[in-house]
């Protein structure tokens, strides 16, 4: 567990460095309502039974994809918009510093978890995992959390210890099972006169995530851009109707707001619980950790 945690007592907006990460933060708390986490909740089962299934310890052990998932979504005039649900979430660490309420739910959570580890790939570039959780270099025959990305075989054999996905990370195949988007295999497809978003199979990140806007919103790719990135996967791409997320404004400006919120599955009560999580915010649609972001504690509605 981390020695010393981020107390913020200001809402001024202010750079933070944490595990080698410099970001801004406010610590302007933004409700997350009790209406969207019941809607997830219900929506998790169906995520859960489109998701790939893999020989991993929690699916052969209680049929699930993952003990913990992070849900990307948006709140807009009381309409949830759910984006993607990561099944080997990053950024636990992060918020487990910074949200005081995500780290008492996961402390609570993981009393009912087996004891288990996570294992980072000298691949990877950064985790914060050691935020929150134990790191290792090598398994030792207890459950573990592997951030490896999927083709790296040499850790395809620990498959059956892992609490997450391993091969199937970052795979989008549930989206249409759930409507939440349509596989394309050419731009003669695509409507150009509404916006969406055009994502890969499979991925994680925002990589190879590009945003058509008629209007030219900022973060909206051309549509050459667009073109190329159908072009370029022969297997075809998903394309998910554009939902604009709220906004929030900061010191004069104002800034598109999405949430990233943790839920957790509570092995001894067999349900998922929300954790919390923190609000990502840009004054680009392309909403992620850019070093013009800016980000603060989700909480839940009392």
């Amino acid at each position: 567990m981390p020695k010393e945690l981020l107390q913020p007592d200001t809402e001024t907006l202010k750079k933070t460095t944490i595990g080698g990460w410099e970001f801004n933060y406010l610590e302007k708390g933004v409700v997350f309502p009790k209406s969207a986490v019941e809607s997830v909740i219900l929506q998790i089962p169906n995520w859960s039974r489109a998701f790939p299934k893999e020989e991993t310890w929690i699916q052969k052990n209680h049929n699930l994809p993952s003990l913990i998932i992070r849900v990307d979504a948006a709140v807009n005039d009381g309409n949830l918009f759910l984006y993607e649900i990561e099944e080997r979430p990053a950024g636990i660490g992060i918020t487990y510093t910074l949200n005081k309420d995500f780290r008492n739910n996961l402390d609570d959570i993981r009393t009912t978890w087996p004891d288990f580890e996570v294992l980072v790939s000298p691949e990877r570039k950064g985790s914060d995992d050691f935020l929150w959780t134990d790191v290792t270099s090598q398994a030792n025959g207890k459950p573990l959390l592997i951030r490896a990305e999927p083709e790296e075989s040499q850790y395809h054999h620990l498959e059956p210890q892992s609490i997450s996905s391993l091969r199937k990370k970052g795979h989008k195949g549930y989206g249409v099972e759930m409507g939440l988007w349509n596989h394309i295999t050419s731009p003669d497809q695509l409507d150009w006169m509404v916006p969406f978003v055009v994502k890969p199979l499979q991925g994680s990140k925002t990589r190879n995530v590009v945003i058509w806007h008629p209007d030219k919103l900022p973060g909206s790719h051309t549509r050459t851009k667009i073109t190329n990135a159908i072009s370029n996967n022969p297997n075809g791409v998903y394309v998910q109707p554009f939902c604009e997320p709220s906004k929030i404004n900061i010191e004069g400006e104002d800034l598109w707001l999405l949430h990233r919120v943790y839920f957790g599955y509570d092995l001894d009560m067999k349900e998922w619980r929300f954790l919390g999580g923190l609000w990502n915010a840009r004054n680009n649609l392309k909403i992620h950790g850019a070093s013009d972001s800016v980000f603060g504690p989700t909480e839940e509605e009392k």
